[in-house]
């Protein structure tokens, strides 16, 4: 068994979804389907201690994965909070899009600005089961944010958006005073308050005014005070709050939203390096699907990358997973770049064996690639930062170039 995590370097978090989760809960596979001798859903959850292919304690885990309402409990939720980091995400994306299945009664397209804002102050109970879930399963989470994004015009189906960037401000300026005033906040349980921006680099600064007085853990930063921005805006947004003081007394762990490749895992381990010189425990974590959704709804597996002094091989390669009724009677390991994928074999992978059949998958077999992926990404993200602090003559020129800028702007 393989252990990831290293706590020099910023931290990653698989987005586990629904299927996944509550796979790895089941006590068996189906008696007819075949598995390596021994292999149990639970081997999926690469969370626990001593896992039989690998083992890293972090994760995030959506509430707007799940119908409003419902009661949520998966592998995830049911492993204990002192072995695992679970960071809840409060289903800001599904709020913003009003999507499937999270989409609530009271919000619909189409409504006007008051009508999106009376509708938000009414639906108390959708915020009561956010915060339940979050504060009950994990150890850290979102608060509760309806993004600045909503107003776009690509996002015209959004509940919200008719409303300006002053409304949205002050709702979610609103949102954690009703948090403040009514979630229950177990011991060494951390909030992370959402900082939004758009383009426009003042939307950034007027979030931050509006909302930086709630301090409970950390933060968490998405849109362009996050990656859409690029580094520059990501540097400009850690920057504003420190001017705040907004990393002082316990306030020191930042989520970035939506990322997941080498190079960044690159960047935002010297961004932790660097503002660990004034904020000792300061840490960097970082999110995405990427590795779980591209086996699942694409069925593609990833490759190690060469990681070389051109920034293409930094690229995390991805291919179509082998699948063909060739396979079905294969003994051969589907891949060498992984512990499962030295487990299964390529006829565990091609369970169905059907002469014409158009899919040679099924939900195993989804799971099975993904935790390769998120093996394959670990490990890629392991041997970057490796490069970064013992190889840097190694480095691409562009990524050593961002580097200086990060220890320019933040030393």
């Amino acid at each position: 068994m393989r252990v990831y995590g290293t706590d020099n370097a910023a931290r990653y978090l698989p987005a586990v979804n629904k299927a996944y989760a509550e796979t790895a809960a089941l006590e068996q596979v189906a008696a007819d389907r075949h598995v390596p001798t021994g292999f149990k859903p639970s081997d999926l959850a690469f969370w626990t201690p001593n896992n039989r292919y690998f083992h890293y304690p972090y994760a995030l885990h959506s509430v707007g994965l799940y119908k409003w309402g419902t009661t949520i409990s998966n592998a995830l939720t049911r492993t204990s909070k002192a072995t695992r980091t679970l960071i809840g995400d409060s289903g800001g994306f599904q709020l913003g899009k009003n999507s499937e299945p999270f989409n609530y009664k009271l919000l619909t397209t189409g409504m006007s600005a008051s009508e999106a804002l009376r509708a938000w102050h009414e639906a108390e109970e959708l915020r009561n089961w956010i915060l339940g879930f979050l504060t009950a399963s994990c150890n850290l989470a979102m608060t509760i944010d309806v993004p600045l994004w909503s107003t776009l015009p690509r996002e015209a189906n959004s509940p919200f958006h008719q409303c300006s960037v002053d409304q949205l401000i002050k709702l979610n300026r609103q949102n954690l005073d009703y948090i403040e005033r009514t979630a229950q906040r177990p011991k060494s349980f951390r909030w992370l308050n959402v900082i939004h921006g758009l383009e426009d680099i003042s939307t950034i600064d007027l979030w931050i005014d509006a909302v930086h007085e709630f301090r409970h853990g950390g933060w968490a930063l998405a849109g362009w005070a996050g990656i859409y921005g690029g580094i520059t805006k990501l540097l400009y947004t850690l920057k504003h709050l420190e001017k705040m003081g907004c990393f002082a007394e316990g306030n020191d762990w930042v989520h970035v939203l939506g990322v997941g490749t080498a190079e960044w895992a690159v960047y935002l381990s010297e961004i932790q390096r660097c503002l660990r010189q004034r904020y000792p425990d300061f840490v960097i974590s970082f999110d995405n699907a990427t590795p779980l959704s591209q086996a699942g709804r694409f069925e593609t597996m990833m490759l190690k990358p060469s990681l070389g002094d051109t920034i293409e091989t930094w690229t995390i390669p991805q291919i179509s997973a082998p699948q063909g009724l060739a396979y079905c009677t294969s003994s051969h390991p589907f891949s060498q770049d992984s512990e499962i994928g030295r487990d299964f074999s390529l006829a565990m992978l091609n369970p169905n064996d059907k002469p014409y059949a158009k899919n040679r998958f099924d939900q195993l077999s989804h799971l099975a690639l993904a935790n390769h992926n998120v093996n394959v990404m670990l490990d890629a993200f392991e041997r970057a930062n490796y490069i970064a602090t013992a190889m840097q003559s190694k480095l691409p020129y562009q990524i050593a170039d961002t580097l200086r800028l990060i220890r320019a702007e933040l030393v």
